[in-house]
């Protein structure tokens, strides 16, 4: 039990050796007179004897071959004990320090600094009340022999005086109740507490003092979650998520970054947001413009082929209207792709997906309608069937806006 309290600190009364108390206490001898009845008992069990004048017990000492008959004139000297220990008392003190605060009400009380006719000797009263002696006995203010001062407060309390102790291994390993500080409640403010730390001996012998704590704060750059079913003070270290920063140690919660900023590699601080975008001078910006003008130069050129030749049966078959249209959704598709390379602005952003959409639905209306017609060409086995006219160049028309209305 003493192993774990290695290294307590703890407050005590003040210990002191007070002149002549140890050869008083061994001088003391027992005695059939009342009020020694416990002296007789320690004496009885420190000896291991017994006192004759203990009328009960005399009278059946015959009976007894246990123990010896205490003679009385034991010598204390030769026997270790807490009784004879007194070079450092505590509740003793005490009672001395209360001892010499009534002799001093008595001696203001009784007039004993008087001078007069009595050559200076206190005054003799027949009687007084304890009111009136408690009246004096809370005016006392004295200083005693070992530099303590000795006074009562207004709710009539001693003022308070402490010894700070630390519980210590010695060689022998046993505990030692060593002095660390003080506490003097009559010291001015900031002065009254005080400690030698480099004299505390902590648990097991070490000179740091130790922490007490079940996970440690977690760094900048995380937040503690606590552990279901633990205690508070248990908790896990979770890093930030992106755009979220702790910069303080031991925080409980995540600060999102403003608009336009965004958490550092260590979340620990928020950052402006760089601007990343395809330029027109990367090795894959120049690919895409290369190919997009290559793919709309060939475009163009299939444009013109059609349009010189619109009057031949090859091009009137494969409805020349539908296929300019094709042709020009395509070139259409083909530029799109510029406005998604460089440095985005305010009308490229709201251009390009809108334009794009409608290019490309367009396109594949045109393919969609073309098929139709093939389709519908392969399957008309009869000249002047129905299927041609119920799908003719106004509903191709139609079907193309309905598909491309809707982007």
């Amino acid at each position: 039990f003493l192993d774990i309290l290695q290294g307590t600190l703890g407050f005590t009364f003040p210990g002191v050796s007070i002149p002549g108390l140890k050869e008083f206490l061994l001088n003391v001898r027992p005695s059939p007179k009342p009020g020694m009845e416990f002296f007789n008992m320690f004496w009885e069990e420190h000896f291991g004897c017994k006192l004759e004048f203990e009328s009960q017990r005399a009278k059946d000492y015959e009976a007894d071959d246990f123990n010896p008959v205490c003679t009385g004139s034991e010598d204390l000297r030769n026997t270790d004990s807490s009784y004879s220990d007194v070079s450092q008392v505590r509740i003793s003190y005490n009672v001395y320090k209360a001892v010499y605060a009534v002799a001093h009400a008595l001696h203001t009380f009784l007039n004993c600094d008087s001078a007069g006719p009595s050559g200076g000797l206190c005054e003799k009263h027949s009687s007084f009340s304890n009111g009136q002696f408690l009246q004096y006995l809370k005016m006392v203010n004295f200083t005693n022999q070992f530099d303590d001062k000795v006074y009562f407060d207004s709710n009539g309390e001693p003022v308070p005086l402490y010894d700070i102790i630390n519980w210590q291994k010695d060689s022998k390993d046993k505990i030692r109740f060593i002095k660390v500080g003080t506490y003097d409640g009559s010291a001015p403010q900031r002065e009254q507490l005080q400690i030698k730390k480099n004299t505390i001996v902590w648990t097991k012998g070490q000179l740091q003092v130790p922490v007490s704590q079940c996970s440690a704060p977690c760094p900048p750059g995380s937040r503690q979650a606590t552990r279901q079913g633990e205690p508070k003070c248990c908790f896990d270290c979770l890093p930030c998520a992106d755009g979220e920063i702790s910069n303080q140690t031991g925080s409980t919660e995540c600060t999102k970054c403003p608009e336009y900023f965004w958490s550092d590699k260590e979340k620990v601080k928020c950052v402006a947001g760089e601007e990343e975008f395809l330029s027109f001078y990367d090795t894959m910006g120049i690919i895409l413009v290369a190919l997009t003008l290559l793919g709309f130069l060939l475009t163009t050129i299939i444009t013109i082929v059609f349009h010189s030749f619109r009057f031949t049966p090859i091009v009137k078959a494969n409805n020349s209207e539908i296929s300019f249209l094709l042709l020009l959704s395509l070139k259409l598709c083909f530029l799109c792709s510029l406005v998604f390379i460089g440095q985005p602005s305010w009308w490229t952003c709201r251009l390009r997906q809108a334009a794009f959409g409608i290019s490309f639905v367009l396109c594949l209306s045109c393919l969609l309608v073309k098929t139709i017609v093939v389709l519908l060409a392969f399957r008309t086995n009869v000249p002047g069937s129905r299927g041609r006219k119920l799908f003719g160049t106004s509903q191709q028309r139609i079907l193309i806006i309905c598909a491309t209305a809707p982007q």
